[in-house]
């Protein structure tokens, strides 16, 4: 990432890489990669400014040196890589739940396109705790994430009110037509939500004279981002399906020489082996 004005700005606007810097009194929030100069010169014109200074400088100069901020992890850098690709997915069939092409009057479409449209921050906050090492949380919003969508999908097709007598819990079965690895996702991101005992080794640290509890691990998310990929996978397919009649530019679907809708086996929302 440059740190050249303007071009520096343009490559990141997303605050799931915002990192925190701050004491006691005052908590900022910066790009998790921006030079250390960088944030050296905002916390030295907050300081400045809390303590009633009209000029930075003085600040900058004299405690600006000791303000020392840890080099990204590689496997923070890497996570950033992920959510801007998986990003540009869900931005993508978003944009198409509102695409202003007129639907048809149908109560199970209209719920089922507003759920899945209501998902958007839901993966943005997903990706921003994972960018924070926090893994047991992001699990819950993915295991939420994956309930409504398979929630949109089990009512698409139904023309009544029924679909409140629908629980998403139970809606996840169906989502086998279409993903069939969705009941081992499911329970992974289940053992991770209610952080099953078993889980404890990963978070409890015993590498020291004294056991440590671990409270931000970005290893951990890391690893936990593979079942965002898949979350978000099953969110553009099924997304691009319940809206078939009405999608355009659809990567998740292939339509053959006869007109039929097929599954492209090929599609992921983000390839790990372009990501270095």
């Amino acid at each position: 990432m440059s740190s050249g004005g303007g071009e520096y700005f343009r490559l990141s606007g997303r605050f799931e890489d915002t990192e925190f810097i701050g004491n006691m009194n005052l908590v900022l929030g910066v790009p998790f990669d921006a030079p250390d100069e960088f944030k050296r010169r905002v916390w030295s014109a907050a300081l400045s400014y809390v303590d009633g200074n009209r000029s930075m400088d003085y600040y900058f100069k004299r405690y600006g040196h000791l303000a020392v901020f840890p080099q990204p992890a590689p496997s923070r850098v890497r996570l950033s890589a992920v959510f801007q690709k998986c990003g540009i997915e869900v931005d993508r069939v978003a944009a198409q739940l509102a695409n202003g092409v007129e639907r048809e009057a149908h109560f199970g479409l209209f719920a089922a396109e507003s759920a899945l449209m209501r998902l958007k921050p839901s993966f943005e906050y997903a990706s921003f705790l994972l960018m924070q090492g926090a893994t047991y949380e992001s699990a819950a919003i993915l295991r939420l994430c994956l309930e409504q969508v398979a929630w949109a999908y089990d009512i698409h097709e139904i023309d009544d009110r029924t679909i409140f007598d629908k629980n998403p819990t139970r809606s996840i079965s169906k989502l086998k037509n279409v993903e069939s690895g969705v009941g081992r996702l499911y329970s992974h991101l289940s053992d991770y939500t209610h952080i099953q005992p078993r889980l404890q080794k990963e978070y409890i640290d015993f590498s020291g004279e004294y056991a440590a509890v671990r409270f931000r691990d970005f290893e951990a998310a890391l690893g936990m981002s593979n079942a965002y990929i898949e979350v978000v996978d099953v969110y553009v397919v099924v997304t691009e399906y319940v809206s078939r009649k009405y999608f355009s530019g659809g990567q998740a679907w292939l339509t053959d020489a006869d007109g039929q809708f097929l599954r492209n086996q090929q599609y992921t929302s983000c390839n790990l082996v372009e990501i270095s």
